[in-house]
């Protein structure tokens, strides 16, 4: 057995610590309190790089929601309603091709209001 797998064989045997989950919880709470304190105290160079890195995710995220919606500005804005086309991620589905490859994203439509409930349900679109 490789020797850095002690941790992976002692969760295996032993489970987790009890208060592992509220404490995974409260340090990605507080992550974005700590990322807001260092981009505030960051200045030049430094402060061009973390921006730009954070606009670009900001973009990614922007650009993978919202396909098509019923008005071309909630398009643009990004805003799902019902009737929504959006792309969602299948690969940890499995699904796969006639070819063999691995299908990693479709369009679905939400078939809810999301709105009122706070979650999306949609049908995924052949």
């Amino acid at each position: 057995m490789p020797q850095n797998e002690h941790i992976e064989l002692h969760r295996k045997r032993h489970g987790y610590r009890l208060d592992y989950h509220e404490r995974k919880r409260k340090k990605e709470g507080r992550q974005a309190h700590k990322m807001a304190e260092k981009a505030k105290k960051l200045r030049g160079l430094k402060a061009k790089l973390h921006n730009k890195k954070r606009h670009s995710e900001k973009v990614q995220m922007k650009k993978t929601t919202v396909i098509e919606n019923t008005s071309t500005m909630y398009t643009s804005l990004g805003v799902i309603t019902k009737g929504t086309v959006i792309e969602v991620n299948i690969s940890e589905l499995g699904l796969v091709t006639q070819g063999g490859k691995v299908i990693w994203g479709k369009y679905a439509q939400v078939t809810n209001n999301p709105e009122n409930d706070g979650c999306i349900n949609a049908v995924l679109l052949v």
